[in-house]
């Protein structure tokens, strides 16, 4: 379970994907809202 949890916190704040500029999935999330 320790895995799974580090993996999704991985997947969603660290993983940086080259279709959102470079961002993780959070931060451009993050970005859409604080614009809002």
């Amino acid at each position: 379970i320790k895995a799974l949890d580090e993996y999704i916190e991985y997947y969603n704040n660290k993983r940086i994907k080259h279709r959102l500029n470079g961002k993780s999935p959070v931060q451009y999330r993050a970005q859409f809202q604080s614009l809002a």
